[in-house]
């Protein structure tokens, strides 16, 4: 059963990214902003991002693998999911000002 959480939310970050890549309009990777962001390669912006996406699902693999094994083990988890999840967050971030920056510089 454990499996399948692990599959499916491995599964979701990838899926999440394919559909991200394939957006008309730029993508707000967070739930609570109010607007979208002002980037004029709306193409360029969400491949980047949707290429995020799908990295860090990957990874997401790999932090999770230690859930399938013996208890000691999926501890390891607990140390490295916060880290991953920083890590995404600020990818998201990197990616968005750069191509905020360079919408500015066009103006």
């Amino acid at each position: 059963m454990l499996w399948l959480i692990y599959i499916g939310s491995v599964l979701l970050m990838i899926i999440l990214g394919i559909r991200i890549s394939h957006c008309s309009y730029p993508v707000q990777y967070m739930a609570n902003a109010e607007e979208r962001p002002k980037v004029e390669d709306i193409c360029g912006y969400n491949h980047a991002l949707g290429r995020n996406f799908i990295l860090f699902g990957m990874l997401l693999l790999i932090v999770l693998l230690p859930m399938l094994l013996p208890m000691p083990y999926a501890m390891l988890m607990l140390f490295c999911i916060p880290f991953w999840a920083i890590g995404f967050m600020l990818r998201c971030m990197q990616i968005q000002t750069r191509y905020e920056a360079q919408s500015n510089k066009k103006n």
